[in-house]
């Protein structure tokens, strides 16, 4: 009986689990044009704050473009920094990506399409706080950044140059979101806790029987 309750508990803890993954933290969609950005040929930062431990997967940035054979991205360079002073820290996680995937998200801007770029990475964890993304664009053709129309978090989207950061885009974030499940630091859920504990529960009853 304790290996069918044991058993239990942990299915539901791993169905809880599983039942979470997907979206993590979204900031935005909207068809506010930029005209040229350095997206192509800088690193674009922006910040995002997290509120518990996540596995991040997988990274999604929105652009407008004229959707066909002439809007694709070669690969993707990407950085997660830490926060400093409101500014990029230092390099927590990064990357390269060759595999960039594009989607139309059947939105429209002025004859642009909005498109979704995302790429694959290598899971890896971060606890809750606050983080900024970096993203670049390698080889990439008729693509630009979508913004959002208001600031969000600590500071407007910002761009690498030679001397440190700078904003480009009039106070205005970009669009992106990012995807994964939450991280093994997350608390469990009541039912998870509760299962596992009855779980443990028919352990104990069933070897104090025995001892009888």
């Amino acid at each position: 009986m304790y290996k069918l309750l044991l058993g239990a508990a942990l299915a539901s803890a791993l169905f809880v689990s599983n039942a979470h993954a997907g979206l993590i933290y979204e900031q935005g969609l909207e068809s506010v044009a930029t005209g040229h950005n350095p997206f192509k040929y800088n690193f674009s930062y922006d910040d995002f704050t997290l509120d518990s431990s996540y596995d991040i997967s997988r990274i999604t940035v929105n652009a407008f473009a004229n959707f066909g054979n002439l809007d694709n991205i070669g690969n993707m360079d990407w950085e997660i920094r830490s926060v400093l002073n409101g500014l990029p820290g230092g390099i927590l996680f990064s990357g390269n990506v060759g595999s960039v995937a594009k989607n139309d998200t059947s939105l429209n801007f002025n004859g642009w399409d909005l498109v979704d770029y995302s790429i694959d990475v290598t899971s890896f964890n971060l606890m809750a706080g606050s983080y900024f993304i970096g993203l670049r664009a390698n080889n990439a053709q008729n693509v630009h950044l979508t913004l959002i129309n208001n600031r969000v978090n600590i500071t407007e989207a910002l761009v690498a140059n030679g001397s440190g950061y700078t904003g480009y885009w009039g106070g205005r974030d970009f669009a992106y979101r990012l995807e994964g499940e939450p991280g093994v630091a997350s608390v469990p859920e009541p039912l998870s806790i509760a299962l596992l504990g009855l779980g443990l529960a028919g352990i104990g009853f069933s070897r104090k029987k025995k001892k009888v």
